[in-house]
């Protein structure tokens, strides 16, 4: 019985941990989330800087971005990043080419960056390289590049700065494809601009608008989703419709052709939201299940395949689903319990493999270049790969032991050494104990 509740404590201390996610938005192979408690983290892909920690270093676990703990707000695009915080003030970082960035130049930047001074910014919206947003009056604005027309001002112009887009105060929400920009009004109505080839503009054309103007005559529109060349929305009547490209699916009609209109996906009338990501497609139903389809090459469906589907699928038997992100072959999702589960490429659990079903991310803080243990031993690299270095000082080291999340013993070292080889152990997280001669120090490390 006591190594019952042993057993129990453990598993419950490792479900705790992971309990303080917020939000979560996932770029292309980088992924930014918010916490609880106000603070900001990342994973992934890092070459441009877009996980805001100064470095270029892709990260495979979450690392904290600043000290700061009043962020309201985050969104990712394909290599840069973009967040608001609770005072209104907007913030970007990493990839700048296009002037996406909104900074008034073409410079990357490897931390978190103000733009401008304004303190009233609500929502946010980025593509591969432009931005859409709206501000707490409602009116509309973007930014970077615009090659396509997916800023929507009639022009093929890169902005460097935010720009205004018309004069209308009533827009509610916006999402924002590869080179194209689809924008709802509070009148439920919808506006789109930019790139049109495989129809991902819903107007039923296929030819490129400069000019953001209203998709048919429906108001009836409740959420929109853009992916990389699709489309999802959501009607008041509470039924999935998509468009665009679908050689892969991510339309999630049955079949693999494309649609320059929306068309309806399925029959039922209980779906909550949606997201497209790049080639794939998920959604959320009101009893919290998951249904997923479209690209499954990296597991991204996380339905313990990597077939493609062509059609919604339910995505294991959880009903507590919150909230899901997509990437390109990626996908991160987020539960009623604050947990974030991760599947595809750039999961966050420490590995660089890609995963075909969900993965618990943790987001405690063992995740640290080192620990220390009450200030009298260092343990260093936290995550590492095969060496632990141990700085004791002046103390007398008897025993470590090593535990894994079950709490199993799998590793007795005696000597005194300063350093513990780790390279046989399994990637995943562990409990280690390093016994003093007058006290006993836990903590827990991540091997890679």
């Amino acid at each position: 019985m006591k190594s019952l509740k042993i057993l129990l404590f453990i598993l419950l201390s490792i479900q705790v941990k992971a309990q303080c996610w917020n939000k979560i938005s996932l770029g292309s192979m980088h992924t930014v989330a918010l916490k609880m408690d106000g603070s900001l983290w990342g994973w992934g892909y890092n070459y441009p800087g877009q996980l805001g920690n100064g470095t270029s270093n892709p990260e495979s676990i979450p690392i904290q971005i600043g000290t700061d703990k009043d962020w309201k707000f985050i969104e990712t695009g394909y290599a840069f990043t973009l967040a608001i915080k609770n005072n209104g003030t907007l913030w970007c970082w990493g990839s700048n080419s296009q002037g996406e960035l909104g900074d008034g130049t073409t410079i990357n930047k490897t931390i978190p960056t103000q733009i401008g001074t304004d303190r009233d910014w609500e929502l946010l919206s980025a593509g591969w390289d432009h931005v859409l947003a709206i501000k707490t009056n409602g009116t509309l604005w973007s930014w970077g590049n615009n090659s396509y027309g997916q800023l929507g001002d009639g022009t093929t112009i890169n902005k460097t700065i935010p720009t205004q887009i018309g004069i209308s105060n009533n827009w509610s929400s916006i999402s924002c494809g590869y080179n194209n920009s689809i924008a709802l009004k509070t009148d439920g109505s919808i506006w789109g601009c930019g790139a049109n080839f495989y129809g991902q503009i819903g107007d039923g054309t296929i030819v490129t608008d400069y000019n953001l103007h209203q998709i048919g005559n429906d108001t009836d529109w409740k959420s929109i989703s853009c992916g990389l060349y699709h489309t999802l929305g959501i009607k008041n009547n509470n039924k999935i419709y998509s468009w665009g490209r679908n050689d892969i699916g991510q339309l999630g009609d049955g079949s693999n052709k494309y649609s320059s209109s929306p068309i309806q996906v399925g029959t039922d009338d209980n779906w909550l939201s949606v997201s497209a990501g790049g080639y794939h497609s998920a959604g959320i139903k009101s009893d919290g299940s998951l249904f997923m389809w479209g690209s499954n090459g990296s597991g991204e469906l996380a339905d313990g395949t990597n077939s493609n589907k062509f059609s919604p699928a339910l995505i294991g038997s959880d009903t507590n689903w919150a909230f899901i992100s997509l990437g390109i072959y990626r996908s991160c999702a987020l539960k009623s319990t604050n947990t974030v589960w991760s599947s595809g490429s750039y999961t966050g659990d420490g590995t660089y493999s890609t995963r075909n079903v969900p993965t618990l991310i943790s987001c405690s803080s063992l995740a640290t270049d080192q620990f220390n243990l009450n200030n009298l031993i260092t343990l260093y690299p936290n995550p590492t790969k095969d060496i632990i270095n141990i700085d004791k000082g002046n103390l007398l080291i008897s025993k470590i032991l090593i535990f894994d999340i079950l709490g199993k013993k799998i590793l007795e070292e005696y000597k005194g050494s300063s350093k513990l080889d780790v390279s046989h152990l399994d990637k995943g997280i562990y409990m280690i104990e390093v016994h003093s001669e007058y006290k006993i120090f836990k903590s827990k490390f991540i091997k890679m």
